[in-house]
Parts: C-alpha cells; structure tokens; sequence
C-alpha cells in the first residue's frame, strides 16, 4: 500500500519569500527515497514558475499544475 502525499505551493509548502526551506527539502527528498510514499504538489502556476521555486526537491511524480488542468 503506498501512502500519497499532495501539498499546495503558495501559502502552503513555500514561505512567504516563495523559497523552500532546507528543512522542507530535507524531509521531501527522504520522503520520496521511501518506496511506499508518493509526494507531489498542486498549484495555479505553470510548469516553469512551479519548477523554479521547487527544484532543490528531487521530484519523481506527476504535479498538478494550472488549478488542475495539466499533469
């Protein structure tokens, strides 16, 4: 059984300067060494804003992006 975790960017997983901290990127690349847990995030923004304030994470699954309307 695999545990899936989705997080919402702005106002959620970035900080108010829009960066993540170290300790956010820490527990989501451990996170995702888990074989058993999927993380991913939702956002309004399009893949090149998303991907600029969330690539110190080594993503390995889908985002959802644009309030849903691309994955």
């Amino acid at each position: 059984m695999h545990r899936i975790f989705i997080t919402d960017l702005d106002g959620t997983l970035l900080r108010s300067d829009q960066t993540l901290s170290d300790y956010t990127v820490d527990v989501l690349n451990a996170a995702m060494q888990e074989e058993d847990c999927i993380v991913s995030f939702a956002t309004a923004r399009g893949f090149v804003s998303a991907i600029g304030v969330v690539s110190p994470v080594a993503w390995k699954y889908p985002a959802i992006l644009y309030n849903g309307a691309l994955l």
